[in-house]
């Protein structure tokens, strides 16, 4: 059953009948509990559940602690909440409530009770309230754990998440709190580009207790908060609750100005252009306004966003037909990426090397297109040339490689599609939205079909 005991609302504003919210969320809380108790039959306990409500009564930040009902049940809790609404908080800023809720087993059926017990006060206040009027940003933190970015490795995600986990020790052990919810943040966000949508958002809600300790001043914990509120966003636009995204990343977008951790605004604007990418004025308004900050940005952080925005509007033209257009915005592309390797320090080489390739190969793919096959040839020439290229370049490099030699006549495209088709084929997202293409590259690496060479048959398509 559930008593009428309002929870308790702190941080800059109030939320009013959040009671009734929580009330509506029991049936799914009972449900957290009641699978909970099909492996601990026995199980019962206290929980807190906190939640930070935004502006508009969004779910900012949700979590949950407490013992008796094991972790699963209190991911499942904390999942819940953040899939609430509730009215928008009345004061200045967010506020945070904590509910306290009691679970405990039936002695007669398989099932449970939950009750809501007298809310306590938070023992602080979420400081995300505070992070719209911070005087500055914090560039100590985003210098002092610039080799993040030399961890990561888009080509094998499941190493850069290990690499990552192992810098996150790395930084608890020395006490640097600010690196170690950074470090975090990007575990969950190589998790969520793997798929494991509710691991990342476990390995958030770990993060949020930290954001109340007394472990640093109001700008590297300001930081943090979008960091991690930055990342919860981008797990939303990756699952069913795409909806939630948005709004979150305006708040971030907004925040971010004002706090002047520009590299975070510009991220957070370019996840809108992805989420609003149905939406083509939307999208392009919020491209803008990322190159716009990227461009005149004092932080060398945010410029590091520069090419990667010239290419993404590059390849907008391209998908409008506008190749004539899309060639421009490649080639600025490929002289900024060409900058920030020479710039480059020993340990972001290679991240840098790759955005070279990346460019090269969007500049050649619209050449090809264009008709300008020698030209387009001549990069691919230049980048196999390169230390590891072979080895690490992906298999869209290997596929217009060999479509050019095609297209002039060379030898050696059959072992260019070969290599592509390899590479590709193991990448299933690619291989379910491309089949008929893949299916080219198949013919033209001339490769049999698994039937003729007496494997198993394909799966049949749907």
């Amino acid at each position: 059953m559930l008593l009428n005991q309002a929870p308790r609302t702190t941080a800059g504003g109030n939320v009013p009948q959040a009671t009734v919210e929580i009330r509506r969320m029991l049936p799914g809380f009972l449900e957290c509990y009641e699978r909970g108790l099909v492996s601990a039959p026995q199980s019962r306990g206290l929980v807190s559940l906190h939640a930070t409500i935004g502006r508009e009564g969004d779910v900012v930040a949700a979590w949950a602690n407490g013992a008796g009902v094991g972790p699963a049940v209190l991911d499942c809790l904390a999942r819940a909440v953040r899939r609430g609404r509730f009215q928008p908080p009345v004061g200045s800023g967010d506020a945070i409530f904590e509910a306290r809720l009691e679970f405990t087993p039936s002695e007669t059926t398989d099932k449970g009770t939950a009750r809501l017990l007298r809310a306590e006060p938070s023992t602080s206040a979420h400081p995300q309230a505070e992070v719209a009027v911070l005087p500055h940003s914090n560039a100590a933190t985003e210098e002092a754990c610039a080799q993040l970015l030399e961890l990561w490795d888009e080509a094998n995600l499941a190493r850069s998440e290990v690499a990552l986990r192992e810098y996150a020790t790395e930084q608890a052990e020395a006490g640097q709190t600010a690196c170690y919810i950074e470090a975090g943040t990007q575990v969950a966000r190589a998790q969520g580009l793997q798929g494991n949508l509710d691991a990342a958002h476990r390995t958030l809600d770990e993060l949020i207790p930290l954001l109340e300790q007394d472990w640093a001043g109001a700008a590297h914990k300001a930081r943090a908060q979008l960091r991690v509120q930055l990342e919860r966003a981008r797990l939303h636009s990756a699952s069913p609750e795409l909806s939630q995204a948005g709004p979150l990343l305006v708040k971030v977008w907004e925040r971010a100005r004002l706090a002047k951790e520009d590299a975070l605004a510009v991220d957070a604007a370019c996840s809108l252009a992805v989420v609003h990418a149905g939406e083509p004025a939307l999208a392009a308004e919020w491209s803008g306004k990322a190159m716009a900050l990227a461009q005149s940005s004092p932080s060398s952080a945010a410029r590091r966003w520069v090419p990667s925005l010239l290419t993404s509007q590059g390849w907008l033209h391209a998908k409008n037909g506008r190749n004539d257009a899309a060639l421009s915005w490649f080639r600025q592309a490929l002289q900024e990426r060409e900058k920030q390797l020479e710039l480059a320090t020993e340990g972001a080489s290679r991240a840098a090397q790759r955005g070279v390739w990346d460019a090269r190969y969007a500049l050649a793919k619209t050449l090809r297109l264009l008709g300008q096959i020698s030209e387009a040839y001549a990069l691919h020439l230049k980048t196999r040339a390169e230390p590891g290229a072979q080895i690490e370049a992906p298999g869209l490099f290997y596929e217009e490689f060999a479509e050019c030699q095609l297209a002039l006549g060379l030898s050696g495209h059959v072992e260019g599609f070969r290599v592509a088709y390899e590479k590709l084929s193991k990448d299933p997202s690619f291989a379910l939205a491309n089949r008929e293409r893949l299916e080219r590259i198949r013919g033209l690496a001339k490769l049999e079909t698994p039937e003729a060479s007496g494997g198993a048959p394909s799966a049949p398509q749907p």
